[in-house]
């Protein structure tokens, strides 16, 4: 299974409070390490978009996520747990894992429930001085 594997699809999302989260980051180093308990937010469908204009410009990130359980419950507890900075996990359909997010550049959502039937919607819009990460253990 390649890591390069451009028809990859992203399987599923987690967050992890920065509060919560033991990093090991260097800028300009293509990997991150993270320890912490990640909250699953069994998404159905996600895309993540990072773009760079040209060399030495910020990275422009957009991310769009929406959640499986839609209940008034489950948005609470997002609420609840993703209400403040933290990181993002990103794992694709081929294994790789990705981190958006540094604890210097930590991630802020913004969570909105809508439409009918209702879904809850995940995303972020930001700029960044790097592309979002692979995830390799401690």
């Amino acid at each position: 299974m390649s890591l390069d594997d451009k028809r990859a699809q992203i399987s599923a999302m987690f967050y992890l409070s920065i509060d919560d989260a033991d990093i090991d980051d260097c800028l300009g180093v293509s990997s991150i390490s993270v320890s912490g308990n990640w909250i699953d937010f069994n998404i159905s469908k996600c895309e993540l978009k990072e773009t760079r204009s040209a060399p030495g410009e910020l990275v422009q990130q957009e991310l769009s996520a929406t959640c499986t359980d839609s209940s008034e419950a489950n948005e609470s507890f997002i609420r609840e747990q993703c209400g403040g900075y933290g990181l993002l996990r990103i794992d694709y359909s081929n294994g790789e894992r990705k981190v958006v997010g540094t604890d210097k550049n930590p991630v802020q959502l913004s969570i909105e429930r809508s439409g009918s039937p209702a879904a809850i919607t995940l995303s972020i819009k930001r700029s960044s001085a790097e592309f979002s990460k692979f995830l390799k253990s401690f």
